[in-house]
């Protein structure tokens, strides 16, 4: 006979879309409700899935975010000691 297992079923969090957020600097509620999940859910999820509390998370993803951005400003801007 098949285990029946206890609780809620878990919600699948899609962490290539949070990423996407974080880097573009929204917010984790805003997040959480665009993904149609409780804040809650997506803190403690992020604390179970990565092992980290969600502010240590968001905080690694915001600064790649930030690192792209130079690196593509660096690429595209023309250099200012350059004549």
């Amino acid at each position: 006979m098949a285990k029946k297992s206890l609780g809620r079923k878990k919600i699948p969090i899609d962490w290539k879309e949070v990423e996407k957020y974080l880097m573009a600097s929204v917010s984790g509620n805003k997040i959480a409700a665009s993904l149609g999940i409780c804040d809650d859910t997506l803190f403690s999820r992020c604390e179970e899935d990565h092992k980290v509390n969600f502010s240590v998370y968001s905080a690694k993803k915001r600064q790649k975010g930030v690192t792209k951005l130079a690196l593509a400003a660096a690429v595209t801007l023309p250099s200012l000691t350059a004549s």
